[in-house]
This record gives structure tokens, C-alpha cells and sequence, in this order.
């Protein structure tokens, strides 16, 4: 940082402390004042609670109003008045004592003097012209910039008001400068259909690259041979915790693996687009019937055995469009071989899970959508910074805020989903997209009908995938409801905390969303709101005939987990009981399910508990044609972890076994707890058909089953192998033409009557209703609540609390009226009239907050002027914004979340507090203070402004800060203050006084550093 940064910060230090005097006062006893405005700047905030502190610990301070400052008026100043002032803006402390609203005289004189307050006038003040538009775009909007004071000022603010709340006939055609901002966060997606041709998580061999393989190992025909082959099920790697074949010898003895497997295309013609898609770690080299066709992070042609690659993570799968290669296909069997390869022997990882796709481009139009959270959290400052509609922009971020949800849940939702063939729905990098643009359609609904109805607003919330997913109405059942929503539904986005509901109420309406899910439909089958909300569809999804090859009961082969069922000569487990050739005579007959203290068992293990852990399980069954099996489905029931066998080869274990990854679990190995009404096992085994024998010749089907301990109150294993057919329209969860819905199941809904509210004047009844209609029993609920009393009254206190003050909430309205001001409860009763009269009409409620006729309302009132402090997204949007700034978006969203909120990736379903007060910390303060010197300075690419040209046409420095003032903060800067920033700006870097002169070559750097310290001022931070 240099001298003239760091005189910036000492200037900035200055004036946020207050320490510079005031014009000469007249020197009397007992002058009017303002409570609690201890350095005497005309406001009261952060400085005063410091300069008393500063006074009392360091007497290097002095306070001239020494009953200004005490806050208490108990005749004495003490610490206490500082932590008064700390808890009543920060924490909804009580208000200083009279006469704090309005300056007045000490109503109870005492032995404290005030013997100059030369910023308290005598009556009440007059706002300049000025100041009211400023007032009015720092509140309806993120700050002032001039272009659009001089528009206010030129169509009068009445009109501008009604320009804001009619949004629909603000033209933004020619704001090129927004459009392409906005437009760099969306990109275009093609229709397409993937039919997978080789399956993730399929049978390969692979080789240790200990040495280089023959030259024929990648080609057609090449025969794999044991022991220098094995066979393993893809991922194949170690250290990431996506392996099922584990190499846990590789670290520090060998860099690559060599893979192959064959697949097949019945009819090359049908390819349209060939796609590898590839989720690897560090690099590789995949051959297409013996010729490369991708080369990632490894050179050579072909890569040696013993070759490092460049450092690349797994954290999702990747396509390589390889359509240039597509005609090294064959109609028959193909064959794909990969070599993979690590950054070093040292390496912690290394990961290879292939899939090769066919893809087909379909007709229709490209879908517009969201590149990715990034882009999204971006789009919040683009429109705040460059909208016109600077009111609905702050509105749609207000309901984003208000019906919070998280991005982040909804990637490990998606991410955990099975597509009906019970693959995988999609990878990590799809999850995230479409997590991306659920959260963008859910915002946009809020921006677009940000001044619509409020029952519009909370039925598109309750019904929203996001909203769905984020508080588990997805997981609520009627055989075991889940209260998350309901009781949200009633604290945090209708009634507000204990404000007319009974714990009863949550329980009751819980009841009423069981059934309530999400599912995809094909776009063209997507019902617009409100019909996707009050006319879900019926069936959606994906809808299978399953066929059993081995399905529950008898024909089982058991053996109790006491010792090892084939140990090796050592002791040590072996798989060798899994094989189809194991002799099973010893073994017990049982039918399936297998375990005990469920009470689903057929086969009861009455001696297990505290005397074995794990128990084995053996099941013959034959097929006419592997390889005409639609979908070769494994699906289990289970308590607590299994490892799943087919022919010998594992195929899959649970996550609560994955403490033995890469180990065949011992016979008393516990594995982590899972219970049989969580998750079901489903494996699809297509890529393992080729390992099945066809008719006469047998197969097996085996499971080691392990308890958490060996005193587990049960254990289950209730197994199935299944071939499913898909059936005609169906939509899979993994479609990425599809879209997300909501969707009401009605063999899950609590078909009961139902009673809120009971006795009150309120109480809603609900009859008994089945089928589909059993939908509108929540609805009915929703409908009901947006014109509840308590809906109105917290609403509407959010909407005061966001535009005019926050001396008022819910909690104090209820329990202690008479300590909010009178000018707030007037304007409560009239909003919610107006919303009685609307039917919750937000356009309705904000004509009356705004009304600029009513001079005499709390908006207009000193109460409101630059008493809110600046949440963070405000104090990075107005920075930007009244620079007319240039920015892309980049950056923006980790600004705004250093200094302290964060939007669509929020845990807590409470939202972030309207009073920008919450955020105020030190590390807050500083990343504020960092960013707004790096903004004034052009110290970072991403954000920047040309001082120059702001200031074209001033050149003395009492114009330039004039200037300024009247735009960022007009009539709150006390003449000493102003004279500070004259006094800067026409210093050396030395400190000794120099000119400030357009000709000058540092002209430019002075303005910048002026403007630094100008963003820096405590008065840019309230508004």
C-alpha cells in the first residue's frame, strides 16, 4: 500500500471516529441536542458508541455535549452508554432516551454540560430536493448514481415511483450494457437423447503398469489373460472414495493402468454423436478398436508405461466429443481401451470411471439456461448495478431471501438419484447444472412477480423443486410425516415465530403435504404456475414392468458369519464361496428375507444377536440369454451393509462397508449403521452380462450381510435380481431435456380430515379427501394463510424493516408496541389495510410504503433517513453502481459473501436479517473497506471505474468533492468532514498542500484515492 493509500486509511480512521471538531458553537450550558450523538456528526451510529469509549479509557478524546452522550440520561457517562448504543443498532437494543428522534433539551438536567452542538437544529429540518431522491434510490433501489438522480429530478419522484412499481413499462432494450452482462451468464443447450453403448461401472481388465503391456493390448481380439490381467469393476483407481476396484498397492510402486473391454453396436448408423464421457485423475489415453481417440495430460504416441501426467482432479465427469472417430466403429463387438496414468508414485489418488455415450440431437429450439451457481449469484448484482428496475430488482432478491433455499442440498440430491435401470441419474457435473437452473427458474418466478400477490409468491415456494428438496418435503411420507416444511411454512414465510399457530398446527399440516414430490415431464408436457402447482400431474417420471430372475423366498443357501466361510491358508477371507463351481451341500436352506427383529424375516437368525456379525447367502438361478436382458436390475432391502457378488466378481458393496474398501471383509468385520427403511441397494448389472453363463449352464447370485455390532438389535437382507422394461413416455431422472416439478403422489398422502387453528376465529377444516384431490388439502392451507392476520402483520413488518426502518419486528410489535414509533405503526395499519383490500397485493402494500404524497409518512420521516445500514450485497452493489462502474459479475458474489451474506448456498432456512446492522464486524468492516479501495483505485480487473471521466468538467477540488457528496450523501457530511476531504485531495503524498489540477499528471490517482476514502466513510455505509 502506498503513503497516499495509507494517509487514505488514516483519513478514513478520522472520520469514522468522529475525532475532527466542529465549527466554532456557541459556548452555553445547555443547548439542544440529539441523545447518543456523541461526536456530534448529526447521526448516531458505529463512531459515537467508539468515541465514548475513546474518551473514557484514553483521555485523548474529548466529548463537547457530554449529555449528548449519555445515552442512559442517568446523569453519568460510563461504558454502558457506548454498549447501549453497540446493542441498539445491532441488536435491537432499546432506543436512546428523549431526545433522540428529534434534537431537543435535556429533559432532566444534571451535572453534565454540553457546551457546543452546533450540528442540532432548532426544529425540524428540511430535506433539500436532493436528498429526497437520494433517500428514495438507496431505499427502492441500490443506491444513487447520477444519471439516474438527474432522471428523477427531471420526471419528479412521483412519476419515477410509478415508473418502479409498474416494472413492465420500464424499457430496457437499448441498456446494452445489462444485456450483455446478462447474457454472458447463460448459455444455449441443445436438445439431445444419450443412449449409453458402455455403461459406468462395467467390467474391464486391467493390468498394473509395472512394465509396458504387449503392443496388441488395445486392440480388437487382444485376449486378456490371468494373472497378469484382472477383472475389475470401473471406477478403478484408489483415494477418492469413487473406486470399486481398488488398487492399494499402487501408490509409490507404479504410475499407470492399463484397461480394456469390449461392447457392443448393433447398428453404427444409428450413432449420430459419439461422446466419451470420462471422470478421471491425473491423465489417460483411450483407443477406439486399436486407434486413440482422446489423450488427456500425457504425451507420447503412445504414452509409456512409466509416464507422469499433468495434475488433474476427479471431480466429475467430462465429455470428450470423439463423433471425429465414429467410424472406427463396427456393427457387432467394439473395443475401448484406456490407459491411465498419475502425476507421480507419490500420488494420493488416481481415479478412472469411463462410459461411452451415442448421442442424438433432437429437433426444437436451444434452452436457455444458467451456466452455473457462479452466474446465478452473479445475476443478483448485474440487475442491481444496471437495471432499470432498480425495484424489482431488490424485491426479487428480497423473496430469494425470504423463501431461501439451497443450491448445494439440491446437487446432493441430484447427484444421489437412480435413473429407473438403476444407474446412476447423472454425474456430478450434470447435478450441478441442473441444481443451477432450478435455483435460477425459482429466483426469476420471484423477480418477475415480485410485486404480485403474496399467496402466488408462497404457493410457488411451497411447490418449487427447490423448496421441495431444501426442507425434505420429498422425504414426507404418511406413514411418517416430516414437519420441516410446515413448521417453516409457519416461522419463517408466513406467520413469523409464535405468532397465532400451536405445535399442534405444524403437526397438522405436515399432514396435509405428505405426497408432495418432485419428479421430471418432458418440457412440452410442463404446466405453467399456478396449474403445476394446483394440477400436478398425475403420473410422471418413469414408470417400469419389472420380471423377477430371483426374487424373495426360497431356493437360498445361508451360512453363518462364526469363522470364515473359504478362508486362504493363512486365515485370511477369500471370495472363493462366491464362485458358481463352490460346493454349497453344507450350507443351510432359508428363504429370503434373511435376518431377524425386523419382522420381515421368513428366515429368522434367532441365535445371532451377540454371538456373530455377518451372515452369508448363495443363490442359484439360470438365464436363456444374458444378453437380451432389457435392464439386469440387483435390488436390496438391507440392515446394515452388504457386499454383492455375481460369479465371483463383486459388483457393488454399500457405502456403510466402505471402511473395508479394496479388502474382502473378514467374517467379523461391523460396518456403519444403515437402517432397512433408509435407501435400498440397486445395481444395474448390464455391463456384468457378459459374465453370466446362458442356459443350462448355472449362475450365482451371492452377499456377505454385516452388522454394526454384534449386539445390533437386527439385521436384514431382503434381495432381488430383476429384469425391468422400461415402458413407453416415460422420462428419467437423468433426462437433461427434462424438467424438474412438483408432483403429488396420492398413495402417499394422509388422506384424514384435518383441523387447524381450532377454536380461533381462524380455524381452517379439511375433509377427507383421496386420490388426487388430496392435493388441495395443503393448498387449501397455503390459500388460507396468505390473508391470515399473522401473515399480514409479519409481511408487511419485513417489507417496513427492508425500505424504511428497523426499529420494528414482530417481536416487538406483539409484545411491546409502545416501543416502536408511532410514525412505523401507523404505517403497519395502513399497509396491511391495503393488503385486507388487495388480497395481498405487494404492488398495493409498496404504494403505501412509498407514497409520495404522504410527506408525513414514517418512509419520508427523519426515522428513516440514513438510519438502515448496508447489508452487504447494498454495499457492493451502491459502491459499483454510483461510480457507474464497470463490471462483469465476476467476483461480486465472494465480495458480498466475505463481507458477510451469501445467496442460494445458504444453510439456515431463515433467511439473511434486513438490518444490514447483523453483518457489522470487524473483518466485515475491513473486506468492505478492502473492496472499495481496490473498486476506487482499479486495482482489479474484474470491477473498476474511470475517475477521469466521472469527474469531467470539475476540476477544483471543492467542486469535486461537492460533487460527490451531493451524489453518494447529500446533506450528511458536516463542514469540518467536507473541509477533511478538500484538505486530502489537495495534499502531496508528502502531506504538504498541492493544487489539485486536471493537468497534473497524478490527477487521476489523487481522484481515486478521494474517492476511496469517501466509500470508506461511515456515511457510505448507512442509508
Amino acid at each position: 500500500m502506498g503513503k497516499r493509500s495509507v494517509i487514505a486509511w488514516s483519513g478514513a480512521l478520522v472520520l469514522l471516529l468522529g475525532v475532527a471538531q466542529g465549527s466554532a458553537a456557541a459556548q452555553e450550558t445547555d443547548l439542544n441536542f440529539r441523545r447518543a450523538d456523541a461526536n456530534a456528526d448529526g447521526i448516531v451510529d458505529l463512531s459515537d458508541g467508539v468515541r465514548i469509549l475513546l474518551a473514557l479509557f484514553t483521555g485523548r478524546v474529548g466529548i463537547s455535549c457530554r449529555d449528548a452522550a449519555d445515552t442512559d440520561d442517568n446523569g453519568r457517562l460510563e461504558v454502558t452508554d457506548a454498549t447501549a448504543i453497540f446493542e441498539f443498532l445491532f441488536r435491537e437494543g432499546a432506543a436512546p432516551t428523549a431526545p433522540y428522534r428529534v434534537c431537543g433539551a435535556d429533559p432532566t438536567p444534571d451535572d453534565l454540560g454540553c457546551e457546543a452542538f452546533d450540528l442540532c437544529p432548532q426544529g425540524p429540518s428540511t430535506p433539500t430536493a436532493r436528498e429526497d431522491v437520494v433517500h428514495l434510490l438507496n431505499r427502492a433501489g441500490y443506491g444513487p448514481n447520477r444519471d439516474t438522480i438527474d432522471y428523477v429530478e427531471a420526471i419528479g419522484i412521483a412519476e419515477y415511483i410509478e415508473e418502479q412499481l409498474s416494472p413492465a413499462s420500464i424499457d430496457e432494450s437499448d441498456n446494452t450494457v445489462l444485456r450483455t452482462r446478462e447474457n454472458a451468464l447463460f448459455t444455449e443447450r441443445l436438445p439431445a437423447k444419450d443412449t449409453v453403448l458402455l455403461p459406468a461401472g462395467s467390467v474391464w481388465h486391467y493390468r498394473k503398469g509395472t512394465s509396458e503391456p504387449p503392443a496388441t493390448w488395445k486392440n480388437p481380439g487382444f485376449v486378456p489373460t490371468e494373472p497378469e490381467w484382472q477383472i475389475g469393476v470401473t471406477g478403478i483407481g484408489y483415494g477418492d472414495g469413487d473406486d470399486v476396484t481398488i488398487l492399494n498397492d499402487m501408490r509409490g510402486n507404479y504410475l499407470s493402468v492399463y484397461m480394456t473391454t469390449t461392447f457392443e453396436v448393433p447398428d453404427v448408423s444409428a450413432v449420430d454423436r459419439l461422446v466419451l464421457r470420462v471422470n478421471y485423475d491425473d491423465g489417460f489415453a483411450a483407443y477406439l478398436n486399436g486407434t486413440m481417440i482422446v489423450r488427456e495430460g500425457i504425451s507420447g504416441n503412445p504414452p509409456r508405461y512409466n509416464q507422469t501426467a499433468a495434475s488433474h482432479d476427479a471431480t466429475g465427469a467430462e465429455d470428450f466429443d470423439v463423433t471425429a472417430r465414429k467410424s472406427l466403429l463396427v456393427d457387432g463387438t467394439n473395443t475401448l481401451a484406456i490407459q491411465v496414468h498419475n502425476r507421480d508414485l507419490d500420488s494420493s489418488d488416481l481415479s478412472m470411471i469411463p462410459e461411452l455415450v451415442s448421442r442424438e440431437i433432437l429437433p426444437g429450439d436451444p434452452v436457455r439456461v444458467i451456466k452455473g451457481i457462479d452466474e446465478l449469484q452473479q445475476l443478483l448484482h448485474v440487475r442491481g448495478i444496471y437495471s432499470r428496475k432498480q425495484l424489482q430488482a431488490v424485491l426479487g432478491e428480497f423473496w430469494e431471501n425470504h423463501f431461501t433455499t439451497d443450491y448445494d442440498k439440491l446437487v446432493e440430491y441430484f447427484g444421489e438419484l437412480k435413473n429407473s435401470d438403476a444407474n446412476d441419474a447423472m454425474g456430478e457435473a450434470q447435478a450441478r447444472a441442473e441444481a443451477a437452473q432450478v435455483e435460477y427458474l425459482e429466483y426469476e418466478f420471484f423477480y418477475e412477480n415480485a410485486l404480485g400477490n403474496f399467496g402466488d409468491l408462497l404457493l410457488y415456494s411451497a411447490t418449487s423443486p427447490s423448496m421441495l428438496v431444501y426442507l425434505d418435503n420429498v422425504l414426507n411420507f404418511k406413514r411418517e410425516p416430516n414437519e420441516n416444511y410446515s413448521r417453516e411454512a409457519y416461522e419463517l414465510f408466513a406467520f413469523g415465530v409464535d405468532n397465532r399457530y400451536t405445535q399442534r398446527d405444524i403437526e397438522v399440516l405436515a399432514r396435509a403435504f405428505t405426497g408432495w414430490f418432485v419428479c421430471k415431464v418432458d418440457p412440452e408436457n410442463a404446466l405453467a404456475f399456478p396449474d403445476s402447482a394446483r394440477n400436478p400431474p398425475a403420473t410422471c417420471g418413469v414408470q417400469f414392468r419389472d420380471t423377477e430372475i430371483v426374487g424373495l423366498g426360497s431356493g437360498w443357501k445361508y451360512f453363518k458369519g462364526t469363522r470364515e466361510p473359504t478362508p486362504d491358508a493363512t486365515g485370511a477371507p477369500t471370495t472363493a464361496w462366491t464362485q458358481v463351481d463352490y460346493d454349497d451341500s453344507g450350507w443351510l436352506n432359508g428363504a429370503t428375507g434373511i435376518g431377524y427383529g425386523d419382522g420381515d424375516d421368513r428366515t429368522v437368525l434367532n441365535d445371532m444377536r451377540n454371538n456373530y456379525v455377518s451372515v452369508y447367502l448363495r443363490r442359484e438361478f439360470t438365464l436363456d440369454d444374458p444378453m437380451s436382458v432389457e435392464n439386469l436390475i440387483f435390488t436390496a432391502i438391507y440392515d446394515d451393509g452388504i457386499v454383492v457378488y455375481v460369479n465371483g466378481q463383486e459388483i457393488g458393496r454399500s457405502e456403510s462397508m466402505d471402511d473395508a474398501d479394496g479388502q474382502i471383509p473378514a467374517y467379523d468385520f461391523t460396518s456403519e449403521a444403515h437402517e432397512r427403511d433408509e435407501d435400498s441397494f440397486d445395481k444395474n448389472l448390464n455391463g456384468f452380462r457378459r459374465l453370466l453363463n446362458p442356459a443350462p449352464a448355472k449362475n450365482v447370485l451371492a452377499i456377505q450381510v454385516h452388522n454394526t455390532n454384534i449386539g445390533s438389535s437386527d439385521l436384514s437382507i431382503l434381495p432381488r435380481l430383476l429384469d425391468r422394461e422400461i415402458l413407453p413416455g416415460s422420462v428419467e431422472n437423468g433426462d437433461p431435456n427434462a424438467v424438474w416439478t412438483f408432483r403429488f403422489e396420492a398413495s402417499e398422502h394422509d388422506t384424514g380430515s384435518k383441523v387447524l387453528h381450532q377454536g380461533t376465529p381462524w380455524q381452517i377444516s379439511i375433509p377427507s379427501r383421496t386420490g388426487a384431490a388430496g392435493v388441495n388439502d395443503a393448498i387449501q392451507v397455503l390459500d388460507a394463510m396468505a390473508n391470515h392476520p399473522s401473515t399480514k402483520e409479519f409481511i408487511c413488518i419485513k417489507l417496513i424493516q427492508r425500505f424504511v426502518s428497523d426499529q420494528i419486528t414482530l417481536n416487538a410489535f406483539k409484545h411491546s408496541p409502545q416501543s416502536v414509533p408511532i410514525e412505523l405503526r401507523e404505517l403497519l395499519a395502513d399497509s396491511i389495510d391495503a393488503w385486507s383490500d388487495t388480497g395481498g397485493s405487494i404492488d398495493a402494500v409498496m404504494r403505501v410504503i412509498l407514497d409520495p404524497q404522504n410527506r408525513e409518512s414514517a418512509f419520508w420521516s427523519d426515522l428513516a433517513r440514513r438510519s438502515k445500514v448496508k447489508t452487504p450485497i447494498e454495499v457492493v452493489n451502491s459502491s459499483i453502481r454510483v461510480l457507474d462502474g464497470l463490471a462483469t459479475g465476476a467476483d461480486l458474489p465472494e465480495i458480498t459473501d466475505e463481507i458477510g451474506m451469501h445467496f442460494f448456498t445458504r444453510d439456515d432456512p431463515d433467511g439473511w436479517s434486513e438490518n444490514g446492522a447483523a453483518f457489522a464486524s470487524t473483518n466485515s468492516f475491513l473486506e468492505a473497506f478492502n473492496f472499495q479501495h481496490k473498486l476506487a483505485t482499479n486495482a482489479e480487473a474484474a470491477y473498476r471505474f474511470n475517475a477521469r471521466q466521472f469527474v469531467s468538467g470539475l476540476s477544483t477540488a471543492d467542486d469535486i468533492v461537492d460533487d460527490l457528496i451531493s451524489i453518494m450523501f447529500p446533506g450528511a457530511v458536516p463542514e469540518a468532514n467536507r473541509q477533511i476531504l478538500i484538505d486530502y485531495v489537495s495534499t502531496s503524498t508528502s502531506g504538504t498542500p498541492l493544487p489539485l489540477s486536471s493537468t497534473r499528471s497524478d490527477f487521476t490517482s489523487r481522484v481515486e484515492e478521494l474517492v476511496a476514502l469517501m466509500l470508506s466513510m461511515p456515511q457510505w455505509r448507512f442509508q
